[in-house]
């Protein structure tokens, strides 16, 4: 089961990939679900799986495994209100962001 969709992120496609190296294709429910209680308790119910953020937490009835490797990428948004003094700090913050997304998450070569 996937989030509702969101065109700027391709959630099947990079569970599709994730899924690949293990030699299956997902078969993913035509329904998105936009309400994690909803989602857990069909997860709960056995009706199926989903990706979760790593800080995601187990809920009663819903067992958390990581994939192995680093299967999937996401996204982040830098959100910044127009009336915020930091408007003008924006390019700034972004490369202030990027620079420890690198320093942390990317693996060289």
């Amino acid at each position: 089961m996937l989030p509702p969709y969101d065109a700027g992120c391709d959630d099947y496609g990079a569970l599709a990939d994730a899924c690949a190296p293990a030699g299956f294709a997902p078969r993913v429910s035509p329904h998105r679900i936009g309400d994690l209680s909803v989602l857990c308790d069909l997860i709960a119910q056995g009706v199926g799986v989903s990706l979760a953020q790593g800080a995601a937490r187990a809920r009663e009835g819903v067992v958390m495994r990581r994939c192995t490797g680093d299967p999937l990428l996401g996204r982040h948004l830098l959100a910044v209100h127009r009336d915020s003094p930091l408007v003008g700090a924006r390019p700034l913050l972004l490369e202030l962001v990027r620079a420890a997304f690198e320093a942390c998450c990317v693996t060289p070569g």
